[in-house]
């Protein structure tokens, strides 16, 4: 019978009674019993109150912050490539994250004009590793600062060959259209790139710090205003070109 911690001493005469250390007085056993009982009553609940609460928590939605959610991405399909461009156009970064290119990608040709990856206000800032792929297919009918990229701010985009056509106003080219203090590194184009000013087969128009390395062109180049260049196009305020040659017309 439980009860034990609740008695003096030992029950000679009656051993359903004792004397309770909490409260000094003499109780029966039922005493005891209905202690114990409510004892156990309090305990379940407690863990009814503690089972309610782990449930509650389970389906209370988690909110993650943009930092917390960031991690790097990799691309193997076409549908992945345009949900990529179209998180960059609608304002997604990826500062400080790699997005890798795992397969050659088709993009459809005239029949299926290619939106630049990064615009004015939302510029790509992150790392685009092409592994060496291919990016087959570029077709762009208009706009400024217009290629595979449109504008790269910050970012680097490097290992990937652009084959296709480019034709547009300014900022024109087949890899990034617009670098502003970023690199484009061990990057091809061999898509024909037509505009007006700042026009390059590999980049466009070239600002700030920017860095232009191991890169080549093979496209066919042509402007009708100025700025026109086999690898870039217009630097405007410094911008290093290196270990870089021009196979294409111009």
């Amino acid at each position: 019978m439980g009860g034990v911690d609740c008695f003096d001493g030992p029950m000679e005469t009656d051993p359903w009674r004792g004397t309770c250390h909490r409260c000094g007085i003499q109780k029966s056993g039922f005493h005891i019993f209905e202690e114990e009982k409510n004892m156990k009553q309090k305990f379940k609940q407690h863990i009814a109150g503690l089972l309610a609460l782990v449930i509650l928590l389970s389906v209370i939605p988690v909110t993650v912050t943009a930092d917390e959610a960031a991690s790097d991405l990799s691309i193997g399909t076409y549908a992945e490539l345009q949900a990529f461009a179209e998180a960059v156009n609608g304002g997604e970064t990826f500062a400080g994250r790699t997005v890798t290119l795992t397969v050659n990608v088709y993009l459809g040709g005239e029949s299926n004009p290619w939106t630049p990856i990064g615009t004015s206000k939302n510029q790509f800032k992150g790392t685009f590793d092409g592994k060496g792929h291919v990016i087959s297919g570029l077709y762009i009918a208009s706009g400024s600062s217009v290629g595979f990229f449109g504008e790269v701010n910050g970012g680097t985009v490097k290992n990937l060959v652009v084959c296709g056509e480019v034709t547009g106003s300014s900022n024109v080219a087949g890899v990034v259209g617009a670098l502003t203090a970023g690199q484009i590194v061990n990057c091809g184009n061999e898509a024909t790139v037509k505009g007006g000013s700042g026009v390059g087969g590999v980049v466009g128009y070239v600002d700030g710090d920017c860095t232009v390395s191991g890169c080549y062109n093979r496209g066919d180049v042509s402007g009708t205003t100025g700025y026109i260049g086999g690898v870039t196009g217009q630097h405007w305020r410094a911008g290093v070109v290196e270990n870089c040659y021009n196979a294409g017309t111009v």
